[in-house]
């Protein structure tokens, strides 16, 4: 079944190492992840393709600022390069990386391709980052004043906002050791 599912994403027979194969059947058979996918595919795909709005307009891509890397296998049946090179095109810093070949999921056809790749695009914006804020602190005038120097206010302002992963109340901690 994982085999024709995996085909009709794009994928060819025998491209997508059997490792994988096995991880998608253990991964839908010991956890929540196939439920969650079927769920979230049936959210955003109606009877006649995207549901509406699901689709971000021109100026929302725009909208987004930081690089992004989409890669796309020209085996995969949804849109084409095409339509993908449209999408990029909107972002400010997007760009389209082509597998030929490669089905929906990319790094299934081949692993060691897309870590490279993954691992090429990390340095390339790691470099851009660092020229980035080197530029930004060589613009900036020099001053006393670290991020280290806040102010008494700016402490206090601080310290009130609530970390949103600690819950709101905590259970007291014993006054003792138990049975105490």
């Amino acid at each position: 079944m994982v085999r024709r599912q995996l085909a009709g994403l794009g994928h060819a027979a025998g491209r997508v190492p059997a490792a994988f194969v096995e991880w998608h059947v253990a991964m839908s058979r010991e956890t929540d992840w196939a439920r969650h996918e079927r769920d979230m595919v049936r959210a955003v795909l109606g009877p006649g393709g995207y549901r509406p709005g699901l689709v971000p307009a021109d100026a929302e891509l725009a909208g987004i600022g930081p690089p992004t890397l989409m890669v796309y296998g020209t085996a995969d049946p949804l849109g084409s390069v095409e339509v993908w090179r449209r999408f990029t095109d909107r972002l400010p810093h997007g760009e389209l990386e082509v597998v030929d070949g490669g089905g929906h999921l990319v790094w299934y056809d081949d692993p060691d391709q897309a870590a490279q790749r993954k691992a090429m695009y990390e340095s390339e914006l790691r470099q851009h980052l660092n020229l980035r804020d080197q530029r930004t602190r060589e613009a900036q005038p020099a001053t006393a004043t670290t991020d280290l120097e806040l102010s008494d206010a700016m402490r206090h302002s601080i310290a009130r906002v609530p970390d949103p992963y600690v819950p709101p109340t905590l259970p007291a901690a014993p006054d003792g050791p138990a049975g105490t």
